[in-house]
């Protein structure tokens, strides 16, 4: 029996390593597609009433898609939790696959700020249930295969299997099992080979950190964690208050509008803000000035905020990571110019950060280590990032926890 299903977790890591790997390419040339918009915008405002009219067609297509099948809305993650627990109603998933595969790539040709692996995720669990409806899975082995597919899905849209086996159980399942790695391994190992096949080796973040912190240095990354942890937490409770207006002043089909509207905006007077994220990489360095840094970090996170809170379909694992790449660029930058930090650690200070910011935020510290190792092809900073994204991620936990006391209490 175990056998059996050995071999169906490779069928269905493959298979969603092709599919991913399709979306993640669609999602490639929609992001070009959305660049060279906005750059002849720029240069030829007359075309202004165009692109208002065809955002204006976009926000109303991805509306109607939501409209049709709610399950696309947001990241998609919370979907395939309740996937997990057996609790989904809708019993159609290939029809939630395809209308999320459009709504995702309708969205970052509008230039939004999102991500694609949540989505990738989602769609690679929509590839699980309809595949366990064809084989006529036994419903003890089930879940494994979920959780296969959503490995395989994280594993092909990063081309990290690593962080795709460890989300899949630090993130999704919050719990181990032997059996269900076991039936993982096989499906995640298909799928990282497809998309080597497509998009070959190279790191996605090309960001060498060849200087290593000395024993002694590793105690100011300590402080560097707690300020990650308190800008996580305001990030979150931003993000709750962005979802709260939008369900209270606006209607779900209007909701694509608004960071549609901000991303015209955006394409007007400061278009670096526009996209998923892998442009904004090469603007960080240390040329760059704290005043462009800051309102580069400030412009992107209101922008995810935004973004992400109105449920049009599109992740935060990518933009949480560019986020917090920002955020160490900004307290980097500070600290050199203002704490006597030497100028050799900047780049080592964005991708911790990097990886403090996505445990916070995402609330998976183990991931968050292994998926920036993997992304930069790297494990030079592997022990400071041990060291901060366990702190940042207990201390946006204690605060979490001590905010909702004070709520229950009525003090805030």
């Amino acid at each position: 029996m175990l056998i059996r299903y050995i071999f169906q977790s490779v069928f269905i890591g493959s298979l969603v390593g092709i599919v991913i790997s399709a979306y993640r390419f669609a999602l490639v040339q929609a992001e070009r597609f959305a660049v060279v918009c906005f750059e002849r915008l720029q240069n030829d405002f007359m075309l202004l009433p165009l692109s208002v009219i065809a955002l204006f067609v976009i926000g109303r297509a991805i509306g109607y898609l939501i409209s049709k099948t709610p399950e696309i809305g947001g990241g998609g993650i919370l979907y395939v939790r309740r996937a997990l627990q057996g609790t989904v109603t809708h019993n159609n998933p290939w029809l939630i696959l395809i209308n999320k595969f459009m709504a995702g790539v309708l969205a970052i040709a509008s230039g939004l700020f999102l991500g694609k692996v949540g989505p990738s995720i989602q769609l690679g669990v929509c590839l699980g249930q309809g595949t366990n409806k064809a084989f006529n899975t036994d419903p003890k082995y089930q879940k494994d295969m979920l959780v296969n597919s959503a490995s395989a899905s994280l594993t092909t849209a990063m081309s990290a299997p690593l962080a795709g086996l460890t989300y899949s159980f630090e993130g999704l399942l919050g719990s181990f099992s032997w059996r269900t790695l076991l039936l993982c391994i096989p499906g995640t190992v298909a799928a990282y080979l497809i998309s080597i096949i497509f998009f070959g080796t190279n790191p996605i973040i090309n960001m060498p950190a060849f200087n290593l912190f000395k024993w002694y240095e590793l105690f100011q990354l300590v402080i560097l964690a707690c300020i990650i942890g308190i800008i996580g937490f305001i990030f979150e409770r931003f993000l709750i208050a962005f979802h709260s207006f939008y369900e209270n002043y606006t209607a779900r089909a209007a909701r694509p509008m608004v960071p549609l509207a901000f991303a015209l905006l955006f394409a007007a007077y400061f278009p670096a803000v526009l996209g998923t994220g892998a442009s904004t990489l090469a603007l960080i360095s240390l040329d760059s000035s704290l005043k462009f840094l800051l309102l580069l970090f400030v412009c992107k996170t209101f922008f995810l905020l935004i973004a992400f809170s109105s449920g049009i379909p599109g992740g935060m694992f990518f933009p949480a990571i560019i986020v917090g790449s920002l955020l160490g660029a900004v307290t980097a930058k500070f600290a050199i110019l203002h704490m006597g930090i030497a100028e050799m650690f900047f780049v080592n200070i964005v991708l911790v950060s990097m990886a403090g910011f996505f445990a916070a935020v995402m609330h998976a510290p183990l991931t968050a280590v292994i998926l920036v190792c993997e992304l930069t092809l790297s494990v030079n900073n592997l022990v400071p990032m041990i060291i901060v994204c366990p702190i940042a991620y207990y201390l946006d936990k204690l605060l979490r926890s001590v905010y909702e006391k004070l709520q229950a209490n009525n003090r805030i």
